[in-house]
């Protein structure tokens, strides 16, 4: 609708909930624009958490073809995204306010379908506390990816070194 109907428009203020296992959780879109120049579609915008009101990303939007056959990439960038926020409010409590990561994600778009999903993290700190524990979880720069696959999502995460408390860890995950 919007790639075929609209030449521009603009969203403000939009409040999206995701519903998972019974968990909610809530995101607001502060602001997105969206320009649609034949077969060029471009948008901007950024993103919150409803709850904490803390910006959690900014992305843009660069894609190209018609509504049945879009190809492009959007980018999602966050410097100091809240760990809390991303998180069921049921674990939040867990976590403390100043667990944050600095982010950067890819979705690549062809044929109207994701193709993959690239990202990175920035060296982050995440402190835990459960009951008398605290845990302290900090991490170098990883890289990610994501790809579809018939039934499920292939995930690979690069080079991770993680050290938990005063234990170090190097590893990589594919599954």
């Amino acid at each position: 609708l919007f790639i075929e109907q609209l030449t521009y428009f603009s969203i403000d203020n939009l409040t999206i909930q995701l519903l998972t296992d019974g968990n909610k959780q809530n995101y607001r879109i502060a602001e997105l624009k969206w320009l649609n120049r034949d077969d060029q579609h471009t948008g901007i915008g950024s993103i919150l958490s409803a709850d904490s009101q803390f910006e959690l990303a900014t992305l843009s939007i660069a894609l190209t073809g018609g509504a049945d056959n879009l190809e492009g990439q959007i980018h999602f960038a966050a410097d100091a995204l809240p760990v809390r926020d991303l998180l069921p409010i049921k674990l939040r409590e867990h976590v403390s306010q100043s667990s944050v990561l600095s982010s950067s994600a890819w979705v690549d778009i062809q044929a109207n379908r994701i193709t993959q999903v690239t990202g990175n993290v920035e060296p982050s700190n995440i402190l835990i506390q459960n009951n008398e524990q605290l845990l302290t979880i900090m991490t170098d720069q990883f890289n990610w990816v994501m790809r579809p696959e018939s039934e499920y999502w292939s995930v690979s995460l690069n080079d991770i070194a993680l050290q938990i408390n005063d234990v170090v860890t190097n590893t990589t995950f594919e599954g």
